[in-house]
Parts: structure tokens; C-alpha cells; sequence
């Protein structure tokens, strides 16, 4: 920050579901000559978090005399571009792009303490997340990691999806500084869909966004084999891979995350047709019947290893169980 303005005008947060794109969509920024975008930084909704319980405290009085809401806003909003802005000095960017998945959920908080960011909200085919949300999940396993929780099954994965674009998509309905990037369209027409990114953040298009995979980015030294190979990050947009979620996921699998997302409006709306009918009649019935029950079991596992009055052996068991819902609707490798 070097004018005193907490605005966040050289400020753009990308976010979404995690395996929605955010990261294709933050390599094609980063290989813009203007703007710059690093590894995730990961603790913007944290600071929101310390940010929302100040006004909490302010709005019941607690610490009005110290504080307003408009100064907290101020402060923290110096502090994020104090932390971030000195990339795109060391750089020689205007611009900063902040891409972390979670940074979604603090939307619409950020939009209240810069005025002038932009915002990038990240949506794909829930089928083509899953997948590739599990596939995390086995990689993790087969190098000895234990996976996250929503790599872990079709139901966990699903929730996070859930929560993520509910939060993404009701930003994108109440503010105009939020644009919307189909993971699909992107790669599809990378051209058509990087100028249109370029046109909300009133820059000029660079042909370099869509050979993001012919530069070096400095979160290449993170890559660790389970989230991003080097194969992904030195590939430029392939519409050929939209669909390879079809040969990952099981019938049943499948069956379950339409049965989730079918009614989605914002999905619909966006073109996304959620349809199982492809099925055969027998395992798209059983699928949807399986993953709800499964889903069910594994609800009622969760709230009971986590009741800290619970007997220490029926946790234990709670969690053996925990993990073997889950390994029901893992893919095959």
C-alpha cells in the first residue's frame, strides 16, 4: 500500500469451490503483464473472522470507545493490502490476485471493506468437482497423507460444494463487483472468456493468458504431487478433460451428486444440466437410495465422535466406521 487508501482498487480475490478452476483461472491472471498472483495466502477469511467478531464487540458496545465500524474496516483493511501489496511491488504488477478457494465465503465482507476490489467467483460442473475432489483424496492416501475431510467421500465433497457456491453465487446477486467464471466455458473458449474477464477488470486483454502454461509462477515450488502436479500447471486450458469425470466416477456416484444438485436454479442457469437419465434405470435408483442412506449414516457418525462426553471407545469405533462410510464412494484409481 503506498497511498494510504484501503479502497482495494489494485486488489482481485478469486474464489470458489476448491477444484472449481480457481487456479487456472489465477495462472491465466498471473501470466497477464499487469497483474500478479502468487501462492494462496490462505488467511484473508481469518482476518475477516478477527474482523467480524470486532464489530460484533462494537455493536454491542464494548469496545465503542476505542473503535467505529468504519475504523475497523479501515485497519483491516490496511492490513491486507499491507500484507499483499508488496508482491506486486517486487513484481512490478498494478494489480494483486489473491486466489484462495475459502476466500469465497468472505465475499461479502470483503466487498464492504474495499469498495474498489473485484471479485472472481469460480463455478464447474459439481460431477467434474467430486471427482477430482476424490482423486485428491487417493493421491493423499497413496503417498502416505491423510486426505482433507471433503476429499475424503462423495458426501463431504458435496457439502463443501454446497456451502461454497451458496455463498459465491449470493454475492454474485447482490454486488456487480462479482463476476462469474464457468470452469468449462474457460476452457472451451479461453480467448472469449479471458477478455471478458479482462473487460470487468477494466484492463487490456493479453494473448499470454491463454498460454499461462508456457510461464513460470512462483507457487510452482508448492507443487506437492497431490493437489497440482506439474503436468497441470505446464497445461494450457484442454477441453478434452471437461468431461473425464464421466470415466472417474461410479454410476452410483454419479447418481448421487445429481440427485444433490439437480434443483439447483443458479447452476441451471449458468447451463449446467444435471441430468442422470444416461443411467441404466437400475444403478441410478440404487445410486441415489445408497449415497442417501450412506449420507445419512455418516451425518449421525460425524455428530457422535464429536460429542466431547462421549465414551473414548465409542468414538473410537464412531470414527472407525466414520471411515469406512467414506471408503464406499472413494474412485477407482
Amino acid at each position: 500500500m503506498t497511498d494510504g487508501r484501503t479502497g482495494g482498487e489494485r486488489l482481485i480475490f478469486i474464489g470458489g469451490s476448491p477444484r472449481s478452476g480457481t487456479t487456472m483461472v489465477q495462472l491465466m491472471l498471473d501470466a497477464h503483464p499487469g497483474i500478479c498472483g502468487g501462492p494462496e495466502f490462505d488467511r484473508v477469511p481469518d482476518i475477516v473472522r478477527l474482523r467480524n467478531g470486532l464489530l460484533q464487540s462494537v455493536g454491542s458496545g464494548r469496545i465503542s470507545v476505542f473503535c467505529s465500524k468504519e475504523e475497523v474496516d479501515r485497519e483491516v483493511g490496511r492490513l491486507i493490502e499491507g500484507l499483499l501489496l508488496p508482491y506486486a511491488g517486487r513484481r512490478g504488477c498494478e494489480v494483486v490476485s489473491e486466489k484462495t478457494p475459502w476466500n469465497v465465503l468472505v465475499f461479502e465482507d470483503l466487498l464492504e471493506i474495499f469498495p474498489r476490489a473485484r471479485f472472481v467467483f469460480c463455478v464447474r460442473d459439481p460431477r467434474a468437482i467430486v471427482s477430482s475432489m476424490l482423486r485428491v483424496g487417493a493421491r493423499a492416501r497413496a503417498k502416505g497423507s491423510v486426505p482433507v475431510s471433503f476429499t475424503r467421500s462423495v458426501g463431504a465433497a458435496i457439502g463443501t460444494i454446497k456451502t461454497c457456491n451458496d455463498a459465491g453465487f449470493r454475492a454474485a446477486e447482490r454486488n456487480d463487483r462479482v463476476l462469474i467464471v464457468s470452469y468449462e466455458r474457460l476452457v472451451r473458449r479461453p480467448e472469449r472468456e479471458t477478455e471478458r474477464i479482462c473487460r470487468f477488470l477494466d484492463m487490456t486483454w493479453s494473448e499470454e493468458m491463454v498460454r499461462h502454461g508456457e510461464k513460470s509462477h512462483d507457487v510452482e515450488e508448492l507443487l506437492d504431487g497431490i493437489w497440482y502436479t506439474r503436468e497441470m500447471y505446464d497445461s494450457n486450458p484442454d477441453p478434452s478433460r471437461v468431461h473425464k469425470w464421466r470415466g472417474q466416477l461410479s454410476p452410483y456416484q454419479q447418481a448421487a451428486v445429481v440427485a444433490a444438485f439437480e434443483g439447483d436454479r443458479d447452476l441451471r442457469a449458468l447451463g449446467y444440466e444435471l441430468s442422470d437419465r444416461e443411467l441404466p434405470v437400475t444403478r441410478r435408483a440404487a445410486g441415489r437410495a445408497r449415497f442417501k442412506l450412506s449420507a445419512g449414516l455418516e451425518n449421525a457418525l460425524s455428530k457422535l465422535v464429536s460429542l466431547p462426553a462421549s465414551n473414548p471407545s465409542i468414538r473410537r469405533i464412531g470414527r472407525r466406521l466414520l471411515s469406512r462410510a467414506g471408503e464406499i464412494r472413494h474412485p477407482r484409481a
